[in-house]
């Protein structure tokens, strides 16, 4: 089921690829429209949080590189940790105009999982928001942090 909810969302990106390259580059809205990271090389940091009613719980950092290639495309990697260091890993996937999808994997365990977003970037700082697949279930989870592009 998992496998066929990430080949449903790859599909749906594909599909929806020429509305999003039609999008006019400049608008009388841009503070609306989310700024993609430059065609460069960079770092990022933050937490992945839950959030609920009071806003977010946070359950650990990330940090990592991405690379962007040419037109919207690109790469990321990086790795997380809980905050209670119950658990860690690295993760890494791929970047397609706004949309990201990757894989995960747990240090010291066999556990991988895969996620899906959308981000937002906003001066150096950045919001995503992803689907992640994990072997029981799926989760929301957002993400917070700034970026340094070089």
């Amino acid at each position: 089921m998992r496998k066929i909810l990430v080949v449903l969302g790859i599909c749906v990106l594909l599909v929806c690829m020429p509305m999003i390259t039609a999008t006019p580059a400049v608008s009388k809205y841009r503070g609306l429209m989310p700024r993609l990271v430059s065609r460069a090389e960079g770092t990022f940091t933050g937490v992945f949080a839950e959030k609920n009613e009071t806003g977010y719980n946070i359950l650990g950092s990330i940090s990592g590189d991405y690379s962007m290639g040419s037109g919207p495309f690109g790469s990321f990697s990086g790795a997380w940790e809980m905050d209670d260091e119950s658990a860690e890993g690295e993760f890494s996937g791929y970047i397609v105009s706004r949309f990201f999808v990757g894989q995960y994997n747990i240090t010291g365990s066999e556990q991988t999982g895969q996620f899906i977003g959308l981000f937002k970037v906003n001066e150096t700082e950045f919001k995503a928001i992803s689907l992640v697949f994990t072997g029981e279930n799926h989760l929301v989870r957002y993400a917070l942090g700034t970026i340094d592009e070089t």
